[in-house]
């Protein structure tokens, strides 16, 4: 197993809760793992780690909301999401772990920046979604998943325009992302991002996603 400090399993573990917490329906903690992660694990692990975490995560809050579920609107924006995560996984397998912080703060930072923006809004309240913010949400949420897990403030605005009931924002929301970041896996693996000792701390942290999931 990867050799770390205790203090930093004990980030990890709070990581996970804060997953279980985000997935179950506090969403405004999602973007939140990812740096605290990348606080303690200042390279491209933290995102291998965290992403078979935040895939137990997702597993919870499908159970929970699956039948919320607007599947076609997933569809329509599937290819474009799938274009942004080969794109981002090819980013994040050309930078090295000397740059992966001041990307993944960059990248962090403009998703905090969206979400406060999304939820003043309001022009986006009173918007409509359309072909052009679909290939732009699709791509840009791709990308910001695959570089840093980092992709819920982007979809956030293309469900809001969706004008979806909370219940239903939720279940669409959770179907999205616990297919976006199972399609991630094989390409992580690919880059080396996911490996064996990586996929141990993940294994170690997930018990705790379901205390998280219970809080939440």
């Amino acid at each position: 197993m990867l050799e770390y400090e205790p203090h930093i399993y004990a980030v990890l573990l709070l990581c996970a809760i804060l997953t279980g917490m985000a997935k179950s329906g506090v969403p405004a903690l999602g973007t939140c793992m990812a740096a605290i992660l990348a606080v303690v694990i200042p390279t491209k692990d933290s995102v291998g780690i965290l992403l078979l975490i935040l895939i137990a995560g997702d597993i919870f809050a499908v159970s929970y909301y699956s039948r919320h579920a607007k599947i076609t609107e997933l569809r329509r924006i599937a290819p474009f999401v799938i274009l942004g995560i080969i794109m981002g996984a090819f980013v994040l397998n050309a930078i090295s772990d000397d740059y992966f912080k001041p990307v993944l703060a960059f990248l962090i930072a403009s998703m905090l920046a969206i979400d406060f923006w999304s939820k003043k809004s309001k022009a986006l309240m009173n918007g409509k979604s359309h072909n052009v913010l679909r290939v732009a949400t699709g791509a840009g949420a791709g990308m910001a998943s695959a570089i840093g897990n980092a992709a819920g403030p982007i979809m956030s605005i293309y469900f809001l325009l969706m004008k979806l009931p909370k219940k239903e924002f939720l279940g669409t929301a959770a179907w999205f992302f616990f297919i976006v970041n199972l399609c991630k896996v094989p390409l992580y693996i690919h880059i080396d991002v996911i490996r064996f000792e990586t996929a141990k701390m993940s294994a170690l942290a997930i018990p705790f996603v379901g205390i998280g999931s219970f809080l939440g």
